[in-house]
């Protein structure tokens, strides 16, 4: 049954709970860069993967006071801006050795996206586990949607990969049509991943 979700920006307070959220979604698909537990917990930070700092691009979803989902957010000419703790080349060489940087960077080349004028990019969603069915993700894209008309923007856009057909079903529920996907050999061999689906819905 779904829950009332209140969406706010992300506050350094929240950072914990985020990377829980990130850690459940998303290291299985990272196993690529470590299978060490320890160090998948840190991938997000280290990585510079998202900015709670930076409340115009971080979202939180909370029901009964407990974060339960986030999502990252950018617009056109906006670049990712880091959290102040990632590692820089020198620090994550050592920690996760050479390949693992390289297949990371890899990964993250194939996945850059700049989104256009009136467009905002969903860069990244994520839920708990234990919320999901409660109508927390879906609560996260309607809020996008208005965040998008008050800044004025046609379209939403985000990518979702080929190994993750239940958030490809939800978007497509929720209106979001495929315009374009792509897959490289390059990317299977190095990180496991076959691809990407890019999605947009005019708004």
């Amino acid at each position: 049954m779904e829950q009332e979700t209140t969406v706010i920006p992300a506050i350094q307070s929240h950072f914990e709970d985020i990377q829980k959220i990130f850690y459940e979604g998303f290291s299985a698909k990272l196993g690529f860069i470590t299978k060490k537990t320890d160090l998948q917990l840190s991938i997000s930070r280290d990585f510079k993967l998202f900015n709670i700092e930076s409340a115009e691009q971080e979202f939180v979803g909370i029901i009964d006071g407990t974060v339960l989902g986030f999502l990252s957010l950018r617009f056109s000419g906006q670049a990712k801006e880091f959290h102040s703790q990632s590692l820089n080349m020198r620090e994550l060489l050592p920690k996760y050795g050479v390949f693992a940087v390289i297949r990371a960077w890899i990964f993250d080349l194939i996945f850059q996206h700049h989104p256009e004028e009136g467009e905002l990019y969903i860069d990244t969603v994520g839920v708990l586990a234990e919320a999901r069915g409660k109508g927390v993700g879906s609560s996260l894209l309607r809020f996008c949607e208005i965040y998008a008309k008050e800044h004025h923007c046609k379209k939403l856009t985000l990518m979702v990969i080929y190994e993750n057909p239940k958030a490809k079903a939800l978007y497509e529920r929720l209106g979001y049509t495929v315009v374009s996907s792509h897959s490289l050999w390059l990317l299977k061999r190095s990180t496991g991943v076959s691809g990407a689906y890019f999605m947009e819905k005019k708004i």
